[in-house]
């Protein structure tokens, strides 16, 4: 079977349990997953991140962000249009500079000051060996997914999850 994943990001990924359940069209994302990262790729992002938020005036216009924030790193379904649609949302490095970016951005607003990061967690970040993979599944009763396990596969390696959170 064709990989579904790797058609959209460059890295042979594949999301085999998407493959098993049927889901349906997948939308075209536009850059690869950035495996290594500068500090000013880093710095970059977080400036992106904090001009989208410093933009919003209006609760309206910060909830906006942050959907167009999560529509850029998500496959699958878009919930919007299909509310019980699978999909996956990938957060990597950049996806969570580009959020600490907003975060700032909001509190700077909020406490009329501006508001960074230290030096020393953008490292942390950068240097995170993980990428984060949050999948929302949908189904007819409360246990239809009970016992059933997602795992990606680049290569000839299965990458099984190391924290399976509570949803």
């Amino acid at each position: 079977m064709v990989s579904l994943l790797s058609l959209y990001i460059r890295l042979p990924l594949t999301l085999f349990a998407f493959t098993v359940i049927g889901m349906g069209t997948l939308p075209s994302l536009s850059s690869a997953i950035e495996l290594s990262i500068t500090l000013d790729q880093a710095n970059k992002a977080m400036a992106a991140g904090r001009k989208t938020m410093e933009q919003a005036d209006s609760v309206e216009d910060v909830a906006a962000v942050m959907k167009a924030s999560e529509r850029a790193v998500r496959v699958g379904a878009d919930p919007e249009v299909e509310p019980c649609g699978a999909h996956a949302i990938l957060r990597t490095r950049l996806y969570w500079l580009e959020y600490f970016g907003r975060r700032e951005a909001a509190e700077s607003k909020r406490q009329k000051q501006d508001i960074r990061m230290p030096e020393a967690k953008i490292q942390e970040i950068l240097e995170m060996p993980y990428l984060e993979v949050e999948v929302r599944l949908c189904g007819e009763d409360e246990f239809f997914a009970e016992g059933a396990e997602i795992a990606l596969q680049q290569g000839s390696n299965t990458i099984r999850p190391v924290d399976i959170g509570a949803g």
